[in-house]
């Protein structure tokens, strides 16, 4: 490991997060769904680094996978359902997320989804 974080470092990164969780459930009590992209854009090329993005150059692994951690980061169960396809075919994910312990109505709501999608 290049630089590892002390135990200090993780246990304020941990109080941060518990925090960052309290917000989010405040924010949006109330919300049973979070739906949003899966990811920022499409899939690049294989061994890409950096995309241009709204005017400006990202950082393909790091800016484009943002919004999937979303979910995980703040303890959100979330599912990804393919919604279509781009100009040069390419997958586009719309991504569900459900409040802690709603795993259940989650997936429920996603078989329903699921199917209308696709059709």
């Amino acid at each position: 490991i290049q630089n590892p974080v002390t135990y200090e470092e993780y246990m304020k990164i941990l109080e941060l997060r518990r925090k960052v969780i309290q917000l989010v459930q405040e924010a949006f009590q109330g919300v049973d769904i979070l739906v949003y992209p899966t990811t920022k854009w499409t899939a690049t090329e294989t061994g890409a680094e950096e995309k241009e993005f709204l005017g400006s150059v990202r950082n393909v692994l790091s800016f484009g996978i943002s919004n999937s951690c979303i979910g995980g980061g703040i303890n959100l169960p979330s599912v990804t359902i393919p919604v279509g396809r781009d100009d040069n075919n390419l997958p586009i994910g719309l991504e569900f997320a459900q409040f802690t312990h709603g795993d259940t109505k989650l997936l429920q709501l996603c078989s329903l989804i699921e199917p209308i999608i696709r059709s």
